[in-house]
């Protein structure tokens, strides 16, 4: 069966999002910034063996980026650019939704501590993370002996430790999607996360800690014990776990099914445990009582101390006192994620980088700590007048008892759509949240954020060639950057756009979106595609010239426009919301999509399904044009690579992964928190 014309095409819409990075043949698209990372390695090493990032890689802090060069731009005609309806007549493009100039501005941090050196951590398959660094998994939990001996728990199945230098990911036994604590107590340190995981630390690696999987599936969300024979782990479902020193037992209490998500006591007949609810239960050495929690209404997200009678909780109200087995009303008001000890002072940290410390009777103002960039904070440590807290995409704060220290980089920090990599190696990225940003990579790996693109809606799609970026988002955003200032084009809907592409060689650009929008931009001239009427959500297009454009999205809409003319591509027995398309040099093209969903058309006949080794959805696909091997990225971290077979390959990221970019050497998959990790 062949491609046919659309006749009589009828498919349904769903909802949907995304487009996807490759390679172009295009030369470097020079553009401006305000100021720039230099995340470059020094070498270029082979990939780390063991998971441990090699010592041949490091990363200078900030420096200014070059100046602009405009030589080799396209000095040819530039297409007709009109106000966007939906952005108001010309918005300033140059500022944030402050009034401020977007970009990071990390001056006055010094290096120094964890992460100190910025070396990005690697895992065993050989993914390095390259933006933020050192890593940008969610971190949830923190714990050491040391300053230069700290473990830190948290998404894609991350457990790392600081050895005084860098930070590696280590080997465990048994994995958690996600781990959300990390404690110690005597010669033990144990972890815990997800589907009832505890795992407890040997020689070189963690071991399985609970054989018996007593949590069941339940979430471990804290730890604490007061000796190496006294240890409590809580969780969902109102699990409580003991440890008392060679094995775990499970606590009955009977007093509620809420999930536990904090531990703390001042000592083993005086343990605290609260969560959802919500709930506060008090070990008081003989018995479980349930603590009044007044008139609070929200979840109790963490508890701390400095003795029997002087106890604290933390809500996304603020700080709560516990006195006469009651909780108080907010002493301090914020988003409270983690209340742990600093000497004789108790420090409480959360949402939006906020803090209050208790020294003396009462707790301090609430301030902003400016190194975690407006980021949650979920866990601290402290030890001596070192303190280090750890949060949202990978966040590492490290005070040193003077100056906060510069331990972390990020450029920004939210979803990744759209990725384009140039010929010449740099790397344009787009996303956003509330509103859109353009990041560039350069050839030797200084990221930098492109200004100019405050109040823009969030982007979804990019394409490039030598004149200039194209780059489509949400409410009928479509703007070309020219390598100075982004304008509008004037494209006359406000419907969702999901993916633009164009030919090298010629004055037309490909823009598709949701409602079965496709749109062709020829000089200054506009026309819509004829898809037979479609009312699906398209997601994706791509073209290996002029006359072979592929477009995909969703009810397993498959086509290939020939320039004039739409043909749909047939998929018998499929059905998939199709997010990325790429075709390789021989004719055949890739549509991935839901479910792990491959599909290859071959140039005639019927699309047919590969073996992707992964259910999750595939959300973007490139590949190798030379080798004609395929790189597809999905939810989860997913990643599958392969010329045809079993291709599943797995990140070690665990949110979503959205672009991907090869040059046949390097490949770097993009998503969510920011994250960009390259192989």
């Amino acid at each position: 069966m062949s491609a046919r014309p659309l006749a009589g095409l009828l498919l349904l819409a769903s909802g949907c999002h995304l487009f996807v990075g490759h390679t172009s043949s295009d030369g470097a698209l020079p553009g401006p910034s305000d100021r720039s990372l230099d995340l470059r390695p020094t070498l270029e090493a082979s990939a780390p063996r063991d998971g441990l990032p090699s010592s041949e890689r490091r990363v200078d802090g900030p420096r200014p980026d070059a100046p602009l060069d405009l030589v080799g731009m396209d000095k040819g005609p530039k297409p007709d650019l009109g106000p966007n309806p939906d952005l108001g007549p010309n918005p300033d493009l140059t500022k944030d939704a402050k009034g401020k100039e977007a970009g990071l501005d990390l001056d006055g941090l010094k290096d120094g501590g964890p992460g100190g050196a910025l070396q990005p951590v690697c895992d065993s398959l050989g993914w390095c993370w390259d933006h933020p660094l050192p890593q940008g998994n969610t971190l949830h939990g923190v714990w050491g002996t040391a300053a230069s001996n700290l473990y830190a728990v948290g998404d894609g199945r991350s457990i790392l430790r600081w050895n005084g230098a860098s930070w590696s990911r280590m080997a465990t036994a048994k994995s958690a999607q996600v781990f959300y604590a990390v404690h110690g107590v005597g010669t033990k340190v144990f972890a815990g996360g997800t589907n009832g995981t505890l795992v407890e630390l040997g020689s070189n690696a963690w071991i399985d800690s609970d054989p018996s999987k007593l949590a069941g599936s339940n979430t471990i969300r804290a730890i604490w014990g007061s000796s190496a024979a006294n240890v409590y782990a809580v969780g969902g479902g109102g699990t409580i776990l003991r440890y008392g020193g060679s094995s775990w037992i499970k606590v009955p209490h009977g007093l509620t099914t809420q999930s536990f998500l904090a531990v703390w006591g001042s000592s083993a007949s005086d343990v605290y445990v609260g969560g959802e609810g919500p709930t506060l239960l008090h070990w008081n050495g003989s018995a479980w009582e349930s603590i009044d929690i007044g008139g609070l209404a929200v979840p109790i997200n963490a508890i701390g101390g400095t003795g029997p009678t002087d106890v604290y909780v933390g809500t996304t109200l603020g700080i709560h006192k516990v006195a006469s087995k009651t909780i108080g009303s907010a002493l301090q008001s914020f988003s409270v994620n983690a209340i742990f000890p600093q000497g004789s002072s108790l420090v409480a940290v959360g949402g939006l980088g906020k803090m209050s410390v208790k020294s003396g009777a009462s707790w301090g103002s609430v301030t902003s700590i400016a190194s975690a960039q407006s980021r949650d904070l979920h866990a601290g440590w402290a030890s001596g007048s070192d303190r280090v807290m750890v949060g949202y995409a990978g966040a590492i704060v490290r005070h040193n008892g003077t100056s906060y220290l510069n331990v972390y980089q990020a450029r920004r920090t939210e979803v990744i759509r759209g990725a384009w990599r140039s010929s010449s190696g740099e790397l344009y990225v787009v996303g956003g949240q509330s509103q859109g940003f353009l990041l560039k990579r350069d050839a030797n790996g200084v990221w930098s954020e492109i200004g100019g693109f405050g109040g823009v809606q969030p982007l979804h799609g990019i394409w490039g060639k030598s004149s200039g970026l194209y780059l489509v988002g949400d409410k009928g955003t479509a703007i070309f950057y020219n390598g100075s200032s982004p304008a509008n084009l004037n494209i006359q809907t406000t419907v969702d756009l999901r993916g633009v592409w164009c030919p090298d060689n010629s004055a037309q650009v490909y823009f598709v979106g949701k409602g079965g929008l496709a749109k062709k931009l020829d000089g200054t001239i506009w026309s819509t595609l004829d898809l037979g009427g479609i009312t699906a959500d398209l997601h994706a297009v791509w073209g290996r010239d002029a006359a072979t454009i592929y477009i995909a999205g969703d009810s397993t809409a498959a086509f290939l426009y020939n320039g004039s003319q739409a043909q749909v591509i047939p998929a018998v027995g499929a059905t998939a919301s199709l997010r990325g398309v790429w075709a390789d040099s021989s004719g055949n093209a890739y549509f991935v999509g839901s479910g792990g969903t491959i599909l290859r058309w071959p140039g005639s006949g019927d699309a047919v399904p590969v073996t992707s080794g992964t259910a999750q959805t595939l959300n973007a696909v490139t590949g190798d044009p030379a080798t004609g091997t395929i790189h597809a990225v999905g939810n989860l971290g997913a990643y599958a690579t392969g010329t045809g077979g079993a291709w599943s390959i797995p990140t070690s990221f665990g949110g979503h992964l959205y672009a991907v970019a090869t040059d046949g050497k390097v490949t770097f998959v993009l998503g969510a928190d920011g994250a960009v990790l390259r192989r």
